[in-house]
């Protein structure tokens, strides 16, 4: 979070210890009266995969804390996904490793 308080000089002079105490209180009214909104930074991804390792791609999208935004279901299953970015570089390692090797034992 990144609060921005722009002081115009008024006349009076403050010091240094005035000058920290006007803009705390200034940041600190300003977090008060606003609505703060939390998002998180996410990449898209799309994966596809056959309807068998269906189950394993949600579970993974699910340890990653994502969200399905798409999921279609035919002869081969596409699912649309947004991921933390936080947890991508782990998703798409779980993805990659384990159905790929889920693929080569079925």
């Amino acid at each position: 979070m990144l609060v921005v308080v722009v002081r115009y000089f008024g006349g009076t002079k403050l010091g240094v210890g005035g000058l920290i105490q006007a803009y705390k209180t200034a940041a600190q009214m300003v977090l008060q009266k606003t609505n703060i909104i939390e998002k998180s930074v996410t990449y898209n991804c799309t994966v596809e995969c056959t309807y068998e390792n269906l189950s394993h791609v949600l579970k993974y999208i699910k340890l990653a804390k994502g969200t399905v935004q798409k999921n279609e279901q035919a002869e081969t299953c596409t699912i649309v996904c947004r991921i933390p970015v936080l947890h991508v570089s782990s998703f798409l390692h779980d993805i990659s490793l384990n159905i790929l090797s889920i693929q080569q034992h079925e």
